[in-house]
């Protein structure tokens, strides 16, 4: 069935012109990116004070080569430079995780991605797909154009593809789209939508996704490649993952089908660009992973109207589909594995303790994970976030700690650890943590480093909490942590002004207990300040350079204050 044969079709179309709801993809980078910045700042700050020390000089450096913390979701933005979509096959460390937990899983037996068109992606397809993303040949040449008429640009799309295979051909296409239409945001917020037809989005250098499919298909169709454009449901701007159902169509892509019989989903609108959420800004960019996006990707954030056009051997309803998390290209791109929970976005505390749990495979030594704990307001929870690889089981323990009952976001981020742009990651997926009653005790967690994990260490003192006891004896001044390590490890800390960032001097002492085998971290605060930061850095004993590990708050409060408090919060 042609989409102009089917009036159906073409009236979703006609919706989607008066209101393409979740048309453009949103950036809720930009919130995260500023609350990250300023974390860095006040990082940086606490480094610069500690100048002369070695190992605050490497905390520095560590800090700028991968912040704990979190950054943008690309449905996000500028955080990702270039990552080119990796959609080969699953690493055999996510394969023998997954085998691992096929027990913990309690996937929907209704439930499979598996492709109707299991040879589509073949190792030739998927090494001329790349080689056509990866030839800067082209993009130079098309960077050039400067076409005065929709005929002109045919022509110039014939005759640089002369010759050329039909992906070059319908890379070439996606390419010129990704850098000369630009998303028409003032029609979306004004829901005042005008006419998308090819000629007129080349005039205007503007459209919505109406727009972006239906020039993508005729370029395809005047240039000999055959294409179909395909209306449905996005996962887009206005997406609310707690949402039952679409009150209608919001969204078109395309269909490309090749000579050799196979077919794949092509996203322009998403290929070039996003929305800047907190200025309701487009912001261009070009994300291959939309270029021949795998069906079983692709269904995460995409439903048509016809499920055929799935591209998957067992359609998914509309229930199932709005239960999978909401995934980031990043999360195709790093070739994460969701090990629990299974199809589903919805986090539940673990049975008895006061924390949820994600658990995800990753491709073994190549990826760095982080996470972000968000209440309603999109405020983040400090402490609520534990993120630390398990080498006995070869994955990643995603824990988050809510404070109180209430609908709450969890943000997992993800980067290469041979990225060159290694200060910043990206949003990879979203799940939602609703909490109706916390009855268990609130815990929290301190800022911990990669390098916590890479010495083996071990928090002995304080458990579940990112909170110093402030010191109540006075013939006793002093507050502790602590850490258990290898033999090989040296500990060392530092205490400093919450406020000022001040280091104190003389403030720590740091011994190893050989008979418990601990090493005892003392911290003496003074009545002057009612807040301090407590770092801890390790390094091997013959090493030369050390490291930031943990980061630990102490408060003029003592800790039974602290657990009053929480329970009024829970009780609010």
């Amino acid at each position: 069935m042609s989409l102009d044969e089917s009036g159906s079709e073409r009236s979703h179309i006609a919706d989607e012109e008066r209101f393409p709801l979740d048309d453009i993809r949103r950036d809720r980078s930009v919130d995260i990116t500023k609350e990250h910045t300023i974390l860095n700042e006040a990082r940086s700050e606490q480094s610069d004070e500690l100048g002369d020390l070695q190992s605050e000089r490497s905390n520095k450096v560590d800090e700028e080569l991968f912040p704990l913390d979190d950054i943008r979701p690309d449905q996000s933005a500028e955080l990702t430079k270039g990552h080119m979509i990796r959609d080969e096959s699953k690493s055999k460390c996510s394969d023998k995780v997954g085998e691992e937990y096929m027990q913990l899983k309690v996937a929907p037996p209704d439930i499979d991605l598996t492709p109707v068109d299991k040879e589509a992606f073949t190792p030739t397809i998927c090494q001329q797909r790349q080689t056509a993303i990866s030839k800067m040949s082209y993009r130079q040449a098309i960077d050039q154009w400067q076409p005065e008429s929709f005929e002109q640009l045919i022509d110039f799309i014939k005759s640089l593809s002369v010759n050329k295979n039909e992906i070059d051909k319908a890379w070439i296409i996606f390419y010129w789209i990704s850098q000369n239409i630009r998303y028409d945001t003032k029609a979306y917020f004004d829901n005042n939508i005008g006419s998308q037809a090819s000629t007129n989005v080349f005039l205007s250098r503007k459209a919505v996704c109406e727009g972006y499919s239906t020039l993508y298909a005729d370029l395809c169709t005047r240039t000999g490649l055959q294409c179909r454009k395909v209306s449905g449901y996005a996962k887009g701007y206005s997406f609310n993952p707690r949402q039952p159902s679409f009150e209608k169509t919001n969204h078109a892509w395309n269909i490309l089908s090749l000579n050799n019989g196979h077919s794949y989903f092509i996203e322009s609108t998403w290929g070039s660009g996003y929305l800047d959420a907190s200025t309701n800004q487009y912001r261009a960019k070009l994300v291959p992973h939309y270029f021949f996006c795998r069906p079983e990707h692709m269904i995460y954030g995409h439903f048509p109207v016809d499920s055929q056009w799935q591209l998957l051997e067992h359609p998914l309803t509309m229930k199932q589909y709005l239960m999978l998390p909401l995934t980031h290209e990043q999360f195709f791109e790093l070739n994460l594995n969701i090990v629990l929970p299974v199809y589903t976005h919805n986090i539940a505390l673990e049975t008895g303790q006061s924390y949820g749990e994600v658990l995800i495979a990753t491709p073994i030594n190549d990826v760095e994970l982080s996470g972000s704990l968000r209440d309603k307001s999109n405020t983040k929870i400090e402490g609520g976030d534990f993120v630390y690889f398990d080498r006995d089981q070869n994955l990643w323990r995603c824990r988050f700690a809510p404070q109180k009952a209430g609908n709450h976001t969890i943000l997992i981020f993800g980067r290469k650890q041979n990225d060159v742009n290694k200060s910043t990651s990206s949003c990879t997926v979203e799940f939602i943590f609703d909490i109706d009653d916390l009855s268990a005790t609130p815990i929290s967690y301190p800022i911990t480093w990669s390098h916590f994990f890479d010495y083996h260490l071990d928090i002995v003192k304080p458990v579940n909490t990112r909170y110093i006891d402030w010191p109540s004896d006075k013939n006793f001044p002093y507050c502790e942590i602590l850490v258990r390590s290898p033999d090989d490890v040296h500990l060392s800390a530092t205490m400093a002004d919450s406020i000022t960032g001040k280091k104190i001097e003389n403030g720590t002492l740091v011994n190893f207990n050989s008979q418990e085998s601990l090493w005892q971290c003392l911290f003496a605060p003074s009545a002057s300040s009612a807040s301090y930061k407590l770092t801890l850095f390790a390094q091997h004993v013959n090493a030369n350079q050390s490291h930031c590990v943990a980061h630990f708050h102490l408060q003029q409060v003592h800790t039974s204050m602290l657990r009053e408090n929480i329970q009024l919060m829970k009780e609010i």
